[in-house]
């Protein structure tokens, strides 16, 4: 296996695991959890997202080189 497989695989990867925590978020959300709960899970979520975000597009901006 070679880099760009890698790295194509760990760009799907971190897609999947942002889209599970935003669903489980979501699920949080309407199961009546305080407030101040779902505020903070909500910036971390975010934050992980964007975290994933910059590491995915600098991932295949290596693989396009």
């Amino acid at each position: 296996m070679g880099q760009l497989e890698v790295i194509d695989i760990l760009c799907d990867v971190t897609s999947k695991m942002s889209d599970l925590i935003l669903d489980m978020t979501i699920q949080l959300e309407q199961a009546n959890i305080a407030e101040e709960v779902m505020i903070d899970l909500k910036q971390r979520q975010k934050e992980c997202s964007d975290q994933l975000d910059i590491a995915e597009y600098k991932m295949r901006r290596r693989r396009d080189e």
